[in-house]
């Protein structure tokens, strides 16, 4: 993968309820319908000590992250960084929460909410990987490994 990082995953997003996603895109934050998957093979899941009020904010906080986007120059400031280039630029464009990869958007959200996910990391460290290796963790309740949303 162009960032240096070698994984099945593609993309990250926060559900926010049965039928709304909220998404990292290249031209912004969005939400959409998770029937805009019906036919991708999709995994979703949460740390299973997760309470209804810090879910909230987490929803609330990817909210607030409306308007974030990423693009091909996040890309390779983040693949610099992971190569160890002592890029100044590259360090401050991968370290900002104002553009955020989906990963990252995915690791930022929950950080705003008072949930660490990479426990102490920083998000421009976290990769499509480390939100999968969560997923598959007994800490986390999976929900669904298939071809369509139940």
């Amino acid at each position: 993968m162009l960032t240096g990082e070698s994984t099945r995953y593609t993309h990250a997003v926060i559900v926010l309820d049965r039928v709304r996603i909220i998404e990292p895109w290249p031209s912004g934050v969005r939400i959409s319908h998770r029937d805009d998957y019906a036919g991708e093979y999709v995994a979703y899941g949460w740390p299973g000590t997760l309470s209804g009020a810090q879910g909230d904010a987490i929803a609330s906080a990817a909210l607030s992250l409306d308007g974030t986007r990423y693009g091909m120059a996040d890309y390779l400031a983040l693949m610099l960084v992971r190569m160890g280039a002592r890029s100044v630029r590259a360090r401050r464009r991968v370290s900002s929460t104002g553009r955020l990869l989906p990963a990252q958007f995915v690791v930022e959200a929950y950080r705003r909410a008072g949930v660490d996910l990479l426990e102490g990391r920083s998000q421009y460290e976290a990769t499509l990987d480390d939100l999968g290796n969560l997923f598959l963790s007994d800490s986390w309740e999976l929900r669904v490994p298939a071809v369509r949303f139940t």
